[in-house]
């Protein structure tokens, strides 16, 4: 997708000034027409409708010798008059390309001889073929709809811009989760869906950047006005490939809220990312109330924005504690808080050693978002 203008919203922004969305009108077209199906089901309906999948690909006068289960045929992905020189299995729909040594499944077979763009549109094309069933829509949560609103909701993109899913908050606090049901509406459930971290194309812009990694959304957003590259992950707070993967190679700083589950999903994040990321530092921001947040922390004093990247440089990397047990908890070394410490959270003893910041500054790119 071609960027309009090159800033950290270069598409964003032009696309505005210019009247558009900024992305192809065909790709939108066929996003909105596929249908919402479970990948599953979809998966069933081939291996029972083998027959007329291949009967739709290759014409029955194409065809060569037979045996067993397999027969020889001319080429379907291009103009050929060897009936010899493909050959495809009836049973399990594996094909084999014997003029350039390729071969794949059904659905490669499908995206090839339709000029579909990858497998994941053959699928889906295979689905409208089949007349695979759409699945059921679970409608929105009905926890006290009559009592809450929607305060803000926090979208996940895929790097060309595409929404994945969305994070709601309501009031009073309550969060859920959605996705686009492709008929302008909403299934409330992240089933099947790709997870990614939030600010995902911002992140991706900056290689160099350390990332700052939020709770939340509303904090991620909060710490990215300030010129820092921010994120967070939603809902359940799982830690996918696709979302440690966006991190690889990075300065991780981990803001912790002031309470046992922040520091739980602190710890979470830190083994996840462990291996991964370039370094991984926890960091207890002093003076927080409970159940405080950076935010909380950032409204107590004005000047407190200025000082947030010095508790960050300052804050010891995270080392895996050597255990003979699995999975091993991660050395969690920051400035004490003693609001937060407790007996339940099993959090290693902090090491008193403290890098040198001139040797251990981090790359931090500042830039407005404004």
């Amino acid at each position: 997708m071609p960027s309009i203008i090159p800033s950290p919203h270069g598409r964003r922004i032009g696309a505005i000034l210019n009247g558009s969305n900024g992305f192809d009108e065909s790709e939108i077209r066929a996003r909105r027409n596929r249908p919402n199906v479970d990948f599953d089901d979809v998966r069933a309906a081939i291996l029972a409708n083998l027959d007329d999948l291949i009967d739709e690909l290759i014409p029955v006068s194409s065809r060569g010798k037979t045996k067993g289960d397999e027969f020889w045929c001319c080429n379907p992905t291009r103009p050929d008059k060897d009936p010899a020189s493909f050959s495809i299995n009836t049973k399990t729909g594996l094909f084999n390309d014997f003029a350039n040594g390729h071969g794949g499944d059904i659905v490669r077979l499908w995206q090839q001889v339709k000029g579909l763009a990858d497998d994941t549109a053959a699928v889906f094309d295979i689905a409208k073929f089949l007349r695979v069933p759409e699945r059921a829509q679970k409608p929105e949560p009905r926890h006290k709809t009559s009592e809450r609103t929607i305060a803000a909701t926090y979208n996940y993109t895929d790097l060309d811009g595409t929404l994945l899913y969305q994070g709601v908050r309501y009031e009073p606090k309550d969060f859920r989760q959605r996705r686009p049901d492709g008929k302008s509406g909403w299934i409330w459930s992240l089933d099947g869906v790709k997870r990614v971290i939030y600010r995902w194309p911002e992140i991706n812009e900056y290689q160099d950047a350390s990332v700052f990694l939020c709770e939340g959304e509303k904090d991620a957003d909060r710490v990215a006005l300030l010129g820092h590259c921010a994120t967070t992950i939603a809902g359940d707070g799982k830690w996918t490939a696709d979302c440690v993967n966006a991190l690889a190679g990075r300065n991780v700083f981990i803001l912790e809220d002031n309470d046992v589950p922040g520091g739980k999903k602190s710890l979470a994040a830190a083994t996840a990312l462990h291996g991964v990321a370039a370094s991984i530092r926890i960091v207890q921001l002093p003076d927080l109330p409970e159940k405080g947040d950076v935010s909380d922390w950032l409204n107590a004093d004005a000047a407190n924005a200025g000082s947030l990247v010095d508790f960050f440089i300052n804050a010891p990397e995270c080392h895996r504690k050597e255990s003979p047990v699995p999975n091993p908890v991660m050395h969690k070394m920051s400035r004490p808080n003693p609001a937060i410490r407790n007996k339940s959270r099993q959090i290693p003893p902090q090491k008193t050693s403290r890098p040198n910041p001139t040797t251990h500054r981090p790359t931090v790119i500042y830039r407005s978002l404004r």
